[in-house]
């Protein structure tokens, strides 16, 4: 449960980030706003959730960086733009 809600606050955070820095005319339209986890069992290793949003927009959005709110989760992604009606993806660990 701790985890689940470190992983939805880190999404809506990325997503107020990600409103914010948008250009005039366009949005993002995420795959799945919400991943459970489960229980994470340590001896198991790292687990990994993969987010993938489309830009809907007509204007290409720069996404320079997506950030964690918490120690517990890392996010992995590099800086690109994305045009109009073309996808991209991040990893959450």
């Amino acid at each position: 449960m701790y985890i689940l809600r470190h992983i939805l606050l880190l999404l809506s955070l990325l997503v107020l980030s990600l409103s914010a820095m948008a250009q005039h005319h366009s949005a993002l339209k995420f795959e799945n706003t919400k991943v459970d986890f489960g229980t994470i069992d340590e001896a198991t290793g790292e687990q990994i959730r993969r987010f993938e949003a489309r830009n809907v927009g007509v204007g290409t959005i720069v996404v320079k960086e997506i950030v964690s709110t918490c120690d517990c989760t890392v996010v992995e992604y590099g800086a690109e733009s994305i045009a109009p009606n073309q996808s991209f993806c991040f990893d959450v660990k």
